[in-house]
């Protein structure tokens, strides 16, 4: 048989099988994105996963791989397993995971029942400076994005089918439509978006969207994070030093504030008698207005007295070239003759 009969071949088999995506069906097509997990069903008639062999068919080559054999991981790869029912998980998927697995089972070294064929369709975002679905570029620099499924026959589903890829924004417009973007699809399975980036698009999602007809199958986002320069990261350290040096000079206003209402405030003499444990308290601003007069640097002052008890040992203290300090007692009593 041809090569060209074999291509027709198969792709009535895509054709014929494109939507049989329940679990027993002997073709099965998935469809997500790089980064996601997935589980992969077998027709699992004889119920033991030991007499189960799992086949891949790489997307690029037509050679064969047996991923599980016997229930066994052949390439004791952390992302791959089998479930109860036989079924393979693969865990973070790749691009490189694109392509036809099957699942076959044996008895007695007899292959037994129908194979079961799942067509896994992978979709994947790379950028002109990373391979990731994020990455940190700068302002001001033009960006391309490459957006491409990965299948095992991924043009006669874009050719025969109606399947096409898109690019969106983060509200779902199609990006074709606006002029900042340059869209080209050079291949089939593949679509490219190149655009000069400016201060607005950070943190921007565009979104490949692998669609057929007007149901969407799978997508991609892909988040633009921009690059922190080093001018930036010194301009950043010199508004936090400001910041912190401002925080400090309102700090110090306001104790100094504080610090002068204290001081305008009612300072207090006390003194303690040390027979009957009473305190007695002299206000040096009373709350009533003090009275100052002052005659060549003599300062007359009024202080009143709020105790108890007289007063035995009086504190004063002075400021100035000499102090007059006048104590009106609470209760005085008259001194003896």
């Amino acid at each position: 048989m041809t090569e060209k009969s074999d291509i027709c071949l198969l792709g009535l088999i895509l054709l014929s099988s494109l939507f049989t995506g329940v679990s027993g069906a002997k073709h099965t097509h998935v469809f997500i994105s790089s980064g996601e997990s997935v589980s992969l069903s077998c027709n699992d008639d004889l119920h033991q996963c030991s007499s189960t062999t799992w086949i891949y068919n790489k997307y690029t080559t037509s050679s064969t791989v047996e991923v599980f054999t016997g229930g066994i991981n052949k390439n004791n790869s952390e992302r791959l397993s089998l479930t109860s029912d036989c079924s393979l998980n693969i865990y973070n998927t790749t691009q490189h995971d694109g392509g036809l697995y099957t699942c076959r089972q044996y008895v007695n070294g007899h292959h037994h029942g129908p194979d079961s064929h799942v067509y896994l369709h992978v979709l994947h975002v790379s950028s002109s400076s990373s391979s990731s679905s994020q990455t940190e570029i700068r302002a001001n620099t033009s960006v391309t994005l490459s957006c491409q499924l990965f299948s095992y026959d991924c043009e006669y589903l874009f050719s025969y089918d109606g399947f096409q890829l898109v690019w969106m924004n983060q509200t779902d417009v199609d990006l074709q439509t606006d002029s900042r973007y340059q869209i080209r699809s050079d291949k089939l399975c593949l679509i490219s978006l190149t655009t000069t980036l400016v201060n607005e698009d950070d943190n921007t999602e565009l979104r490949c969207v692998l669609k057929h007809k007007n149901d969407i199958k799978t997508s991609v986002t892909y988040t633009v994070r921009f690059t922190v320069t080093s001018s930036q990261t010194v301009t950043i350290a010199v508004i936090a030093s400001l910041l912190l040096l401002l925080t400090v000079a309102v700090l110090c206003v306001i104790y100094i504030k504080r610090s002068d209402q204290r001081l305008s405030g009612d300072p207090v003499i006390t003194s303690k008698n040390d027979n009957n444990g009473t305190y007695d308290t002299i206000n040096i601003v009373p709350s009533t207005p003090i009275t100052h007069e002052q005659k060549d640097d003599v300062v007359y002052s009024e202080v009143t007295v709020v105790s108890k008890k007289q007063l035995k040992n009086n504190i004063v203290q002075s400021a100035g070239d000499v102090t007059y300090a006048v104590i009106r007692g609470g209760k005085t009593e008259p001194e003896d003759a």
